[in-house]
């Protein structure tokens, strides 16, 4: 007898109302949603980094390939498939293709390599998720810019001014 007069209490009185449900349902809903925002731009901050470590490694692999060869390349002034001479090394290539899949969604086509006057000089600029571009070269360093100059007469640089 005891046990039922103590289910019929809770029934009556003791468990949670409606209102309290939903409420407690908005507030798990908001965190979620704020851990979410987190999330998203925790995720764009490491696409980021990795679009600036892989052109790092194009940096440091293209003084090495310098060594060898006393020049970057045949100059050329924009080269969205980066593909010829300098931009053409395993290495260098890969760390490229790695840099464009951490870029934006159109980063395969409107990135820039650029070789300079008499092949010594290079530059490599990559669109970002957030609107701007990461560009390394062989000339200062990395920072916000696009890949320019380049050809026959002009030397190849990062002009952070065209982004």
């Amino acid at each position: 007898m005891r046990e039922r007069r103590n289910r019929k209490h809770y029934i009556n009185g003791n468990g949670f109302t409606l209102i309290e449900l939903l409420v407690v349902i908005a507030i798990v809903s908001m965190l979620a949603s704020v851990i979410v925002v987190s999330l998203n731009t925790t995720r764009n901050k490491g696409k980021f980094a990795a679009v600036q470590s892989n052109l790092n490694t194009v940096r440091s692999e293209s003084e090495l390939y310098y060594v060898g060869s006393s020049t970057y390349g045949t100059p050329i002034t924009d080269s969205a498939l980066c593909d010829s001479d300098i931009f053409n090394h395993s290495v260098i290539n890969a760390a490229i293709v790695e840099a464009t899949k951490n870029g934006s969604s159109d980063a395969n086509s409107n990135r820039r390599c650029v070789i300079g006057a008499n092949g010594q000089s290079w530059a490599v600029s990559i669109p970002l998720s957030d609107g701007g571009n990461w560009c390394v070269g062989s000339v200062g360093a990395g920072g916000s810019g696009i890949a320019s100059g380049g050809g026959a007469l002009a030397p190849a640089f990062c002009d952070s001014d065209a982004s």
